[in-house]
């Protein structure tokens, strides 16, 4: 009985030594996140001001050819209220870089008071191997599952406890004692005792309780087998989005060659006088979009690769 309780002890040290693994994991992903996310505000805010210089241009263009009498005032009113939401969202993109220092502060538990910067930005390798050897490696190394195994392994050693009740016992005494009007050590005693008791009889008390710890053991082990499913199937999620990542960047990429060629063209047409304005912020807004899903897209590949890994229960600060 008092292995079996030892048994457990030590099992449940193995599941909390692995839950805080798990723990440190999910740390390291939200860290990571933070820290792109830094960057990817950066690259917001860059994009904005680019997208502010270009409707300052338009502003300018639109004002030139209303003087020549080659476009209506409404263009100018539309290139001046265009210039001025752009100027919102550079703000915008400001205050998300400030947020996501601050949220990087807090996971690194410093103080939003103090100085903070990123370096240069992480891209994890992706994880090598098929999608059956991944989830291979996941069922032996994922934390979470290891903690699940061990507290199955603590709740065997209780059925084990509760077995033991069923099992006699016996206890021995040893005593010494001295005796004497005088002091000294010459008059003892010695006492040897021995005691075996055996429960015949306890009304199912003992057969309960062996019940109860069986099931508890059964309910661990269905859990288990699920989460061990469970982790297959996030493996094999993460896996996938990791790889679309890597087709939506080259994807991105030659949307936003496209983009760029469009948007120059049509800009030559309106300084021609041969188009719209609305066609002009038309074309313009598809070139900031094309670089914003491309900003996406890295930050993107960056977390799915880093989650990939933390769901195979790989992640760590140097595996980044």
């Amino acid at each position: 009985m008092v292995q079996s309780y030892v048994d457990t002890a030590k099992a449940y040290v193995r599941a909390a030594q692995s839950g805080d693994q798990v723990a440190r994991q999910q740390l390291a992903k939200h860290v990571l996140m933070a820290y792109e996310g830094v960057h990817t505000a950066r690259a917001y805010i860059k994009l904005a001001n680019e997208a502010k210089v270009a409707a300052e241009e338009y502003a300018r263009i639109s004002e030139k050819l209303h003087k020549q009498g080659m476009v209506v005032k409404s263009d100018v009113l539309s290139a001046r209220a265009n210039l001025e939401d752009v100027k919102v969202k550079v703000v915008e993109a400001r205050n998300a870089e400030a947020a996501a220092l601050d949220q990087l502060a807090l996971l690194m538990g410093k103080s939003l008071d103090e100085p903070l910067d990123v370096g240069e930005p992480v891209n994890p390798r992706l994880l090598p191997g098929s999608a059956s050897d991944l989830r291979a490696q996941a069922v032996n190394e994922h934390a979470g599952l290891r903690a699940l195994r061990s507290q199955v392994e603590g709740a065997g050693a209780q059925v084990g406890a509760a077995r033991a009740s069923k099992k006699p016992q016996f206890n021995v005494m040893l005593r010494q004692d001295w005796n004497d009007e005088n002091l000294g050590v010459d008059a003892s005693s010695y006492t040897v005792a021995g005691v075996l008791s055996w429960a015949a009889f306890d009304g199912g008390t003992t057969n309960a309780a062996i019940d109860r710890a069986q099931a508890q053991r059964s309910e661990l082990v269905a859990k288990l087998r699920q989460a061990e499913e469970g982790v297959a199937y996030q493996v094999t999620e993460a896996r996938r989005k990791a790889l679309e990542a890597e087709e939506k960047i080259v994807a991105r990429e030659a949307g936003l060659e496209q983009a760029r060629e469009a948007q120059r063209l049509v800009k030559k047409r309106y300084e021609n006088g041969v188009t719209t304005l609305i066609e002009v912020l038309g074309a313009q807004a598809q070139f900031d979009k094309a670089n914003a899903d491309l900003v996406a897209a890295r930050y993107e590949l960056a977390v799915n690769r880093a989650e990939l890994k933390r769901v195979v229960g790989v992640l760590t600060a140097d595996t980044l």
